[in-house]
């Protein structure tokens, strides 16, 4: 390989590793210490996704698949606010009080309450 190809390479290296740590401080934002609407969250991904789709049209890449999250297992992406009310459930949870928390923790994840008995618990 050639110097220009050494050059990119460190050069990508450096690059993707400083919008990796700001893109890290974008979902900071995301924390229960800022208060945003949704629209304001989907604004923030889709200027990302457009700074995403302009690197891919520099590098005459087409259609770019979206590239899994590297790890070990699947991964579900929760977004901002649902983190938050899960973690207000978390807490909840802590706390003893399970009559409340139990039903918010299934609409969160099924997007309804699941019909039981919550005296049995």
């Amino acid at each position: 390989m050639g110097i220009k190809h050494e050059n990119f390479i460190r050069l990508r290296d450096k690059r993707i590793e400083n919008a990796r740590q700001k893109i890290g401080y974008l979902k900071c934002l995301a924390s229960p210490n800022y208060e945003y609407s949704e629209e304001e969250a989907r604004d923030i991904v889709a200027e990302l996704r457009a700074g995403v789709d302009e690197v891919a049209a520099a590098f005459a890449i087409k259609n770019s698949e979206p590239v899994p999250e590297v790890g070990t297992g699947p991964r579900v992406a929760i977004p901002g606010r649902d983190r938050q009310d899960i973690r207000g459930v978390l807490r909840r949870l802590q706390d003893g009080d399970f009559q409340n928390a139990i039903p918010e923790l299934q609409h969160i994840v099924c997007g309804w309450v699941v019909p039981d008995k919550m005296e049995d618990i």
